[in-house]
């Protein structure tokens, strides 16, 4: 596909001014919106973070400790250029559940099966080995740890992982919008796209992808108009 030619090799370094106020960044945008349904904790993955460092970041949230640890070990500017050294909120389990689980759900349309553990829901769970009463801020790595290596991760009500080794693989389900357009609208819309994809590197036939290739697809409906709910 288009822009997918090539990989270039890239290291991000603590020591590096520019990459330290980069992390200091995104941090700060989490910890100073309180409202953490208008929030969602996210990487670059591959680019820039993977999500297998997740542990990490949710350690940086919910402990004022672990982003100054780090701190130490970055440029300068990490908090010289930020505001994130004189921020001392560290968020809570709650709040680490909303902005993974919860809001990204709603965000693209599948909260009545996704982030939640009520009726209908596809039964996703992560059990973690920590007591929510007892958790110390002043002790990241036990966050690390317990976030890094779940007791159980159940998919579908199937457990698959126990304490990071994988025992069941599920068939999975690829997910892909439906969003409702008016039809002579789509129309006019596609006419134009076609015209300017004369200049593109790839022919318009080959760009999108067909649904024969997608395991098990899954549509989320987006901007389905009433009349259509309501026959439903």
């Amino acid at each position: 596909m288009e822009c997918g030619s090539g990989v270039l090799p890239f290291l991000y370094l603590k020591t590096s001014p520019v990459h330290s106020v980069q992390w200091a960044i995104g941090l700060e945008v989490l910890l100073l919106i309180d409202d953490p349904w208008k929030t969602i904790m996210t990487t670059d993955h591959p680019n820039g973070g993977v999500f297998t460092r997740y542990p990490d970041l949710i350690a940086w949230l919910m402990s004022k400790k672990a982003r100054d640890e780090t701190a130490r070990e970055c440029h300068k500017w990490a908090y010289d250029r930020s505001s994130l050294g004189g921020v001392d909120r560290e968020i809570s389990l709650y709040e680490v559940a909303v902005i993974t689980r919860a809001n990204p759900a709603r965000t693209i349309g599948i909260a009545h099966r996704k982030g939640h553990l009520g009726p209908g829901a596809d039964g996703d769970v992560t059990i973690y080995d920590l007591d929510p009463a007892g958790l110390d801020s002043n002790d990241p790595s036990a966050i690390r740890t317990a976030f890094g290596r779940p007791e159980y991760t159940v998919k579908d009500g199937r457990i698959v992982a126990r304490r990071g080794e994988i025992v069941a693989v599920p068939e999975g389900r690829r997910f892909y919008t439906t969003p409702y357009v008016d039809e002579d609208h789509e129309l006019e819309m596609m006419a134009d796209v076609k015209e300017w994809f004369k200049y593109y590197t790839v022919g318009f036939a080959n760009y999108p992808v067909p649904k024969r290739y997608m395991k098990n697809p899954t549509p989320i409906a987006v901007n389905r108009p009433l009349e259509a709910v309501v026959r439903r």
